[in-house]
């Protein structure tokens, strides 16, 4: 399906692979400045088995889609680096990872480049991992050349919006998640910013001490278990904290940023899977220390029933809630495989569709 019929046909997609054909001139960045999660989405369905809703959703979306930025100037092996963080530069990173993919293929390029994104995981408030990781998710299942350019466009993306967080040494004892969590250091209230998206609200983070020296108390030792670990807590983060659309599409980031990075992780080598799980950790607690006004919840309210919360999510046709039911499922069924706590993930499934199928529009609030 060529392009442009793909996109004059939109409401008629049902697989992943037109979807992303349809998808490849539009750009990363939506006509409202945040980020386009229809690619991610379409995975999401895919992988829902609702491969009848993407036409339908993307079709409600288009209007905030725009093309790809223009090229600025072509990167080199040897200036790359200097370009990481630059959003100016989206169109010349696409470019670039595009060549490396035709020149290397799609398993050289994942070894190569996401061990030297890690260190940027708050990347677009963790979009730039998200996107990747629903980017292999789809290509693992379904290798399709549409989905190897998913994959470069997805690692640009992460690349132009890279972002680190300070590091400090810390001598203080190690931390357990939960604990971590408990105790974190939040931004004084005077200290945070009202209005804008996800990215701009963090920066006071950058100098706030306290948090870079408390997220090294924890370390990683079993990648997997400590990612559910992470979200299990974060999970119960979102069910105190998330009060209304703006504070819950915060939230469901510091969930599934991690959830995200969990897929990625065996594309990794073993130091680096455990790295990236605690970048994933420090990215999560980042927006936790911004935005956070309540400790994890411990006692949960009730969960809907996990089919009931995906017809709901599809219904009310919200990105972040259909993303965030997905990743609460799938987070669910590892944590209970791995003999961890699991109730907590039907309980924020359902208190985010509660909300995020009320009124708002798409990308409200969020990189």
């Amino acid at each position: 399906m060529s392009t442009r019929m793909a996109w004059k046909n939109l409401i008629t997609i049902a697989t992943l692979e037109d979807a992303l054909a349809a998808l490849s001139n539009r750009g990363p960045v939506l006509s409202n400045g945040l980020t386009n999660h229809a690619p991610m989405v379409a995975e999401v369905l895919t992988t829902l088995g609702r491969r009848h809703d993407i036409g339908p959703w993307l079709a409600q979306y288009a209007p905030l889609l725009r093309p790809w930025p223009a090229a600025r100037s072509p990167l080199t092996a040897a200036d790359w680096q200097s370009a990481l963080g630059s959003e100016a530069r989206l169109a010349d990173w696409r470019n670039y990872l595009t060549a490396e993919l035709v020149r290397g293929g799609a398993p050289q390029l994942l070894r190569q480049w996401l061990p030297r994104l890690l260190p940027g995981s708050m990347a677009a408030a963790m979009h730039g991992v998200i996107r990747c990781a629903h980017a292999v998710r789809g290509w693992a299942t379904e290798p399709t050349p549409e989905g190897e350019c998913e994959l470069a466009d997805a690692l640009a993306y992460w690349a132009a919006t890279h972002q680190t967080l300070p590091r400090l040494e810390s001598t203080e004892a190690a931390l357990s998640v939960n604990a971590a969590v408990e105790q974190l250091p939040s931004l004084p209230p005077e200290q945070r910013r009202s209005g804008g998206n996800l990215t701009s609200s963090l920066a006071p983070l950058l100098q706030f001490q306290p948090f870079a020296l408390h997220a090294e108390r924890v370390h990683v030792e079993e990648p997997m278990r400590f990612t559910s670990e992470v979200t299990e807590s974060f999970a119960r983060v979102f069910l105190s904290n998330a009060r209304d659309r703006g504070t819950s599409i915060a939230f469901v980031h510091a969930l599934t940023g991690p959830a995200a990075m969990r897929l990625l992780l065996p594309q990794l080598g073993e130091e680096d899977a455990r790295a990236g799980a605690w970048y994933a950790w420090q990215a999560a607690a980042a927006l936790y220390a911004t935005f956070g006004v309540a400790p994890p919840r411990r006692e949960l309210p009730p969960a809907r029933p996990w089919p009931e919360l995906v017809e709901r999510a599809i219904v009310c046709g919200d990105e972040h809630a259909i993303k965030f039911v997905e990743a609460c499922r799938r987070e669910g069924e590892h944590a209970a495989a791995l003999g961890l706590p699991s109730e907590a993930y039907g309980a924020a499934a359902s208190q985010a569709v509660d909300i995020l199928g009320g009124k708002g529009g798409p990308g409200e609030r969020a990189q």
